[in-house]
């Protein structure tokens, strides 16, 4: 089972730790570890930033100077051929000496003898797809959108939600409760757990979804669980 540290976090209150820590403690109380992932761990120096111009490259029929807001104060200009692009859009900025997934490494340079000081960024070249962002367009830059936050200057990773930590759990068969966020948060060990909460408005989905599991196993009953959307990429 894959389990999303955000989500948890809305039923249970950790002390803050190194993740290496967690997994740990967590193995050691009876749920074994398989592994952990940080989303967005190969994306650095990549922010928020507001396109306020753009006009035609004079040496190219293709191209595009962009004047970038990234909240420094002074613009940022960069060059791109991308043509989905329209002035106040809100957009991913490699900044000079950023790196991308891949180990891809972007640094200001020259195009056609224009400065450019970064790469405005793609879906694809952040390590994602359609399928993260139904409504983006795969073969340009990716704008963000209205359930994207706009803040200029912030990590895009932050930015988009794409800085969940996965945490891969071997759950035996005997342990149908633990098939559930309700089920692992109740597993969190003390005193790494400072609080717990059941009012959330998924918990007896969670409890329901175990029970059932448990009911299938005995009496040989397939069972439908339905899950919200946001979270299913997380379901193992």
């Amino acid at each position: 089972m894959n389990l999303s540290m955000r989500w948890l976090k809305e039923f249970v209150t950790l002390d803050e730790m190194p993740m290496r820590a967690f997994t740990e403690a967590i193995t050691m109380s009876g749920s074994k570890v398989e592994g952990w992932e940080k989303e967005g761990s190969e994306i650095e120096n990549v922010v928020v930033g507001q396109v306020l111009k753009l006009e035609k490259h004079p040496d190219s029929d293709h191209l595009w100077i962009c004047q970038i807001d990234v909240g420094t104060g002074e613009p940022l200009q960069i060059v791109t051929g991308a043509q989905n692009l329209q002035e106040q859009d809100f957009v991913p900025v490699a900044l000079h000496n950023s790196l991308l997934p891949g180990g891809k490494k972007i640094k200001k340079g020259k195009l056609r003898g224009v400065e450019s000081n970064g790469m405005l960024c793609s879906l694809g070249e952040l390590g994602l797809t359609q399928h993260d962002f139904p409504n983006a367009i795969e073969d340009g830059i990716f704008v963000l959108g209205d359930d994207c936050d706009h803040t200029l200057g912030m990590p895009v990773c932050q930015a988009i939600g794409f800085d969940d930590t996965k945490v891969e759990f071997e759950i035996t068969s005997n342990r149908p409760d633990c098939f559930s966020v309700i089920g692992l948060r109740a597993k969190q060990p003390q005193p790494l757990a400072k609080s717990c909460s059941c009012t959330h408005r998924w918990s007896k989905v969670a409890m329901v979804t175990a029970l059932r599991f448990w009911m299938s196993k005995w009496k040989n009953r397939t069972c439908v669980i339905s899950t919200p959307l946001k979270w299913s990429k997380m379901c193992g």
